[in-house]
């Protein structure tokens, strides 16, 4: 074991808010004794039976088994990296979208978090397929809803432009001869032209 995870350990051990005390298991059955104690005494106390470390693939918060830490932190991946740190690593920083699984809400009162569009799609693919396709036909339909809207303002507007220029062309109208114009400036033309 490197000397870098035992420091690591050190200042994690000594660290109180790093340590989480065994749940208990409530109203426990006669006969029935759990222990809570581990047996790790870091200087002269006794330790908690789990430590908080991160992964450093996801960054995702993981309480370990005390006893058991220097295991895990001499876990690595094939190409050489630790698998649990016990500082916050950069990738645990990242910020998740404004993602909700609605379902799960529902369910259990309480969403993940989501940090790209494709693990919402894949959380709601495998655990909520039911539940997905509506929402993906409900996304569709009010798209269309969208797009129907945009093109009936769009021929509102033809509709509004091509009325002034035709209010347009009769205001520029030759009180003479009846030719309309296209501009003040044509119609002047036409009278210098014509009626002179």
């Amino acid at each position: 074991m490197t000397d870098t995870i035992l420091e690591e350990m050190e200042q994690a051990l000594a660290d109180k808010e790093a340590l989480r005390e065994e749940r208990g298991v409530g109203e426990q059955p006669k006969g029935m004794r759990l222990s809570q104690k581990t047996n790790i005494v870091f200087g002269d106390t006794e330790m908690p039976g789990r430590t908080r470390a991160w992964r450093t693939d996801d960054g995702r918060e993981v309480w370990l088994n005390t006893g058991e830490l220097p295991h895990h932190l001499n876990k690595r991946r094939p190409d050489g990296q630790r698998i649990f740190v016990l500082k916050k690593p950069p990738v645990a920083e990242r910020i998740p979208l404004d993602l909700k699984c609605g379902v799960c809400i529902r369910m259990r009162g309480a969403s993940r978090l989501f940090y790209d569009h494709s693990q919402y799609e894949d959380h709601m693919e495998i655990l909520h397929p039911r539940e997905y396709q509506r929402e993906l036909r409900e996304a569709e339909r009010e798209q269309r809803e969208r797009e129907t809207s945009a093109l009936v303002a769009l021929a509102e507007r033809g509709a509004r432009n091509g009325a002034e220029t035709t209010n347009q062309a009769s205001a520029y109208t030759c009180g003479t001869c009846g030719k309309s114009a296209k501009s003040r400036a044509g119609l002047s033309a036409h009278v210098r032209g014509a009626h002179s």
